[in-house]
């Protein structure tokens, strides 16, 4: 996981069902699953509605993507739709 996000954008992380360790959120309509060790919480207490509600609203800018996962994101920023991508990678 090294690639930061170019689109500062805030995203909904939510628990992956059945795991304690993986978060998911959805951006241009396509479900990102994460490590919760990737995101990177700005204070202690922003991590308790996680917990607490099973959800919490994040910057991109806290959340760490492989390098596959970042091409994509970055692809779909770029696309007018989410069916150009398809025409990017082409």
């Amino acid at each position: 996981m090294t690639a930061m996000p170019q689109h500062s954008i805030s995203v909904t992380l939510r628990w992956v069902p059945g795991s304690m360790h993986l978060v998911r959120f959805l951006a241009w309509g396509r479900t990102f699953v994460v490590a919760l060790a990737n995101v990177t919480f700005l204070t202690p207490l922003a991590q308790s509605p996680l917990y607490l509600k099973g959800s919490v609203l994040v910057s991109m800018s806290d959340v760490s993507l492989s390098e596959s996962e970042q091409r994509v994101f970055d692809e779909l920023g770029r696309a007018a739709g989410r069916d150009n991508v398809l025409a990017l990678r082409a």
